[in-house]
């Protein structure tokens, strides 16, 4: 955790050194079974995940952290383009670089836009060089060669040990307020947030289902999770409905105040994407190799999920798009499988649907939070309805509990009991339920914050950047509250609201001590990395993106 006490003159700033220390490694391997060489490959993945790798090394602690994808085909266009990117050094030519034989037959394009490989692995699959082996999180990849398999393995080896030795000597830190340590909150193991926000219905009457899901979408984005962090799935386009009274927009309030759509949106599925094998597989991970980083739940063993779903749906089970259903026993199986595969390490699952509280009953796995907005055999009900729109715009379970979380900051100490007490039949209109058997921690001890808001790690110190306090960086968020919408609507203009950092503690972080060994360590492997190729340029610029961000929060908080 970072020290209270520190000089305001200076910041540490860490470099990357690893990408994994917040997501795991992917691998991918497209592979032949009529390779030698391929096959070889395999085992030798295969066998780095379950026996210490290298083998015979005792300096090797176990096996290696990472998520491999086996394919038995050739990489597509934009696999190619991404795989071309990271090797060491431009190639002569595409023919080189993927093909082991040149027969007059065989004929590839040097325009990799506009032609795949795909075609000649159907007709000859000698032709290629197998196996083509990629790690997607570090920018590597090895065309037929094992030394370059191996070399991979090896990168993730000397990273993974890197941290453990960090973590064993206490230099790693996060950038959770002072205010916020060494009091209720995060879990030791948890370094950061992810979001899944699903809205199963379709069609125009289904309305309020969209801005359920959008709603939890603006309160996630405000309380600091990033859009790389949440996967928002839409089954409909509601704000480009023809019927729609506000075209390109979607309002949670009869005032229509706030457009939860906007232009800051980031849906990830859409339309007939949002199926219940699309929801099954982004949750347990097993997606194909060509499925973009943007749509992949990319959460680790230090990861709280905050899952959301709203649709309709009865006795344990919730429909998607009115064509399929997805049961409670799928939900309980999907999360076994994500506990397993070491996915999360807190999951808050909540679910606004008719009798919504069975959707958690089968659920088994540990470190579960579950809440629901009705019991078995009771209705879920909608909260408002816009003579504008024509139709029901939210649901009353979740406008009460974003109502509740307009009053919740980045910075806030509110807990999980203090959201789950003001559930209010009164209010609500049905018997909205938690379940917290399977939970570890107090409910009084588990910060909202702890899945709804956003958590910055930082890592090794290993420079220092001068900066100088300046009091005009300090800005306020202009923004519309929720309530401000649904209870005003006598009011044109969006409400400017103050910094909610303002009346919080602040502190600053102190510099970390480092011991000269580690050091050496981490510099030597940042030489190597920095030699390798193409794609280390690319993740450094995202490192020094990383350390403005967290300037800025400094400054503002």
């Amino acid at each position: 955790m970072r020290p209270k006490d520190c000089p305001c003159d200076y910041l540490p700033i860490t470099q990357m050194f690893k990408s994994f220390l917040q997501t795991r490694p992917i691998i991918s391997i497209f592979h032949h079974p009529s390779s030698v060489l391929s096959r070889r490959a395999v085992d030798l993945l295969r066998s780095a995940l379950i026996n210490p790798y290298p083998p015979g090394n005792d300096q090797g602690k176990g096996p290696l952290e990472f998520d491999l994808e086996i394919t038995e085909s050739a990489p597509n266009k934009d696999q190619v383009k991404t795989i071309l990117s990271y090797l060491p050094s431009p190639s002569a030519s595409l023919s080189s670089t993927f093909l082991s034989a040149h027969p007059s037959s065989v004929n590839i394009s040097e325009d990799v836009s506009s032609q795949t490989l795909s075609e000649i692995a159907r007709s000859n699959p000698g032709a290629l060089k197998w196996p083509i082996v990629v790690d997607w999180n570090n920018g590597r990849a090895s065309i037929g060669n094992m030394d370059g398999v191996k070399k991979i393995l090896d990168e993730i080896r000397e990273a993974q040990n890197l941290l453990a030795h960090a973590q064993e000597k206490g230099v790693f830190y996060d950038e959770t307020p002072a205010s916020q340590q060494n009091v209720k909150g995060t879990s030791l193991n948890h370094t950061n947030n992810w979001a899944v926000l699903v809205s199963a219905s379709r069609y125009w009457f289904n309305y309020r289902h969209m801005s359920n899901a959008l709603g939890m979408y603006r309160t996630v984005k405000r309380l600091g999770i990033p859009d790389s962090n949440i996967i928002l799935m839409l089954a409909d386009d509601t704000a480009c409905n023809a019927r729609n009274h506000f075209p390109g927009a979607v309002y949670a309030g009869a005032g229509a105040k706030i457009d939860l759509y906007g232009d800051n949106i980031e849906v990830d599925y859409r339309g007939y994407e949002v199926t219940v094998e699309n929801f099954i597989r982004l949750l347990t991970g097993r997606m194909d190799a060509s499925v973009p980083r943007s749509k992949r739940l990319l959460t680790d063993a230090r990861s709280n999920v905050f899952v959301y779903m709203t649709g309709h749906g009865g006795n344990e089970f919730l429909k998607f798009q009115d064509n399929e259903e997805i049961s409670a026993f799928d939900i309980a199986d999907a999360f076994e499988q994500m506990w397993q595969k070491k996915r999360y390490n807190e999951l808050l699952f909540m679910v606004d649907t008719c009798q919504a509280n069975t959707m958690y009953s089968k659920i088994y796995s540990p470190n579960v939070l579950a809440t629901g907005s009705s019991e078995l055999g009771e209705n879920s009900y909608s909260y408002e309805n816009s003579f504008d729109v024509g139709v029901a715009v939210i649901d009353s379970f979740t406008h009460h509990i974003l109502q509740y979380m307009e009053g919740i900051n980045k910075t806030s100490h509110a807990c999980m009991q203090d959201l789950f007490s003001t559930y209010d039949y009164r209010t609500i209109k049905s018997h909205a339920g938690v379940r917290s058997d399977l939970f570890p921690r107090s409910l009084t001890e588990t910060l909202i914050t702890d899945f709804f808001g956003g958590v910055s790690q930082v890592g090794l110190v290993d420079s220092e950047i001068e900066a100088e306090m300046d009091p005009s960086a300090q800005s306020t968020a202009s923004s519309s509250s929720y309530q401000d919408q649904v209870n005003n609507s006598e009011i044109n203009a969006q409400k400017s609201k103050s910094n909610p950092h303002e009346d919080e503690d602040r502190s600053h972080p102190s510099d970390v001590n480092v011991d000269h060994e580690l050091r050496t360590a981490i510099q030597r492997s940042l030489d190597k990395r920095q030699e390798g190729g193409k794609a280390w340029p690319i993740r450094e610029s995202a490192a020094l993106l990383l350390i403005s961000a967290l300037v800025g929060w400094v400054f503002i908080s």
